[in-house]
């Protein structure tokens, strides 16, 4: 996955002086207040006589306006919401800018750039010719008519960039459009030598460090895309696309833990990436973790519900779960969970080995249609007579395959014997939600 950063340009900020003007020997005139009569009444009538004089009242102050931002105000305030990471604040304020100021080709070459960067390519490319047809010779423009063009991979792209090269020379977006441009059609080898010009610009936002990376994990220059994905992330810890980069490469270099960790560091920057789940999952899967990678397959599946191989992913989410019984139940040997039927075989195991009879009786068919040799491991007890035979082929007893299960029956491979060395497979029976012991 390519990266490419948009370029804004900083503007010189307005300054507005404010003079306050005041007539000489004074201010603001008192606000007249009736006066009250010099003497109380010597009379007191016993009905008060009616007055047309209003009561006198402390007159209300007028709010001072609100000042309105100008178009210019909100370029340069949606300017520094951008550089301090604030996307969403800057967004708004270029688009108010815009919508204040249609023609003011600076405000609309900068609302582009960061339509680039949300990567809605279709909306920037829109606002950017506008923006080129108000002023051709605006460097910023064609700097991000050169990326957006790239990322599109428009057929326009290269002379869009040729000519943002003469106007911008070392702009380290311009060598990073080309790369994208060379590596988009497959031109590989001549990616580098731009991505390194746009490092060497001062590209210190980690994009051409992840796109020279990825296109030495193209040529299987591993441990060379390692190195660039690497300090691209140190660059910008938040890449969620450099990260993601850097799971891939470590994973083709065998570097599986690794590789968890990138895809892990995607997943917490864009928890919506969905191929971080589906690539984290097939490690999950070699590293032998069934439980972990089942769940990310099905988060998955949740954010891609139409992928086009849910039915194969589907089908290895139920070839995962037989190996993820033989997990859980591994974990806890001792807690019988009748919903597994790997939890059910290694009670017996448990039993033999702790010389615990309690739960054996519960573990067979309550229907009672298990065959004779279940049904002898069900009946075991202290005193049992056969109790030194139970005690000695399956205290080493180790469940050795995946559960596979086919309707209301899951068979499961074991080893068992003095030894560990004679191998059957155990049947179980589905009752009401609960596996019990069938036959072996």
């Amino acid at each position: 996955m390519l990266i490419s950063q948009t370029w804004k340009r900083p503007l010189i900020v307005l300054v507005l002086i404010v003079l306050l003007l005041s007539a000489c020997g004074g201010g603001e005139e008192a606000p007249e207040v009736l006066d009250q009569p010099d003497e109380s009444p010597t009379e007191v009538s016993e009905e008060p006589e009616p007055t047309d004089v209003p009561p006198t009242a402390t007159p209300i102050p007028t709010p001072s306006p609100v000042p309105t931002l100008t178009a210019t105000q909100h370029l340069e305030e949606g300017l520094d919401f951008w550089d301090d990471g604030q996307l969403e604040d800057a967004l708004v304020s270029l688009e108010t800018a815009v919508s204040l100021e249609p023609e003011n080709a600076e405000a609309l070459s900068n609302l582009g750039g960061i339509y680039v960067t949300f990567q809605e390519y279709d909306k920037a490319l829109e606002v950017l010719n506008r923006a080129y047809e108000i002023d051709e010779t605006n460097g910023n423009t064609q700097v991000n008519l050169c990326t957006v063009l790239a990322l599109l991979e428009d057929e326009g792209a290269q002379d869009r960039c040729d000519v943002a090269a003469l106007l911008e020379p070392d702009n380290h977006n311009v060598p990073n459009a080309m790369g994208i441009i060379a590596l988009t059609q497959g031109r590989l080898e001549d990616a580098i030598p731009l991505f390194e010009r746009s490092i060497e610009l001062g590209n210190d936002d980690g994009f051409a460090h992840n796109n020279l990376g990825y296109t030495y994990m193209q040529l299987e220059r591993l441990p060379e895309a390692i190195v660039q994905l690497e300090e691209a992330v140190v660059v910008n810890p938040e890449n969620s696309q450099a990260q993601y980069n850097l799971g891939l490469a470590r994973a083709r270099d065998g570097q599986l833990e690794a590789a968890i960790e990138a895809y892990d560091a995607t997943i917490n920057i864009d928890p919506n990436y969905a191929s971080a789940y589906f690539d984290k999952a097939i490690i999950l899967t070699q590293l032998d973790n069934a439980i972990d990678a089942i769940e990310n397959f099905e988060t998955y599946l949740a954010l891609r519900p139409d992928d086009a191989a849910r039915e194969d992913i589907l089908a290895e989410i139920t070839r995962l779960q037989g190996f993820a019984f033989v997990e859980l139940a591994e974990a806890s040997p001792g807690t019988l969970d009748f919903t597994n039927p790997a939890s059910v075989v290694q009670a017996i195991f448990y039993a033999a080995a702790n010389e615990s009879y309690d739960l054996l009786p519960t573990l067979c068919d309550p229907d009672q249609q298990n065959d004779g040799d279940t049904m002898l491991v069900c009946e075991v007890h202290a005193e049992h007579e056969r109790v030194d035979e139970f005690l000695l082929i399956f205290p080493n007893g180790v469940i050795n395959g995946p559960v596979t299960i086919s309707g209301d029956i899951a068979e499961i491979p074991f080893l068992f014997g003095e030894n560990a060395d004679v191998a059957l497979t155990m049947k179980l029976v589905l009752r009401d939600g609960k596996w019990y012991l069938f036959e072996f």
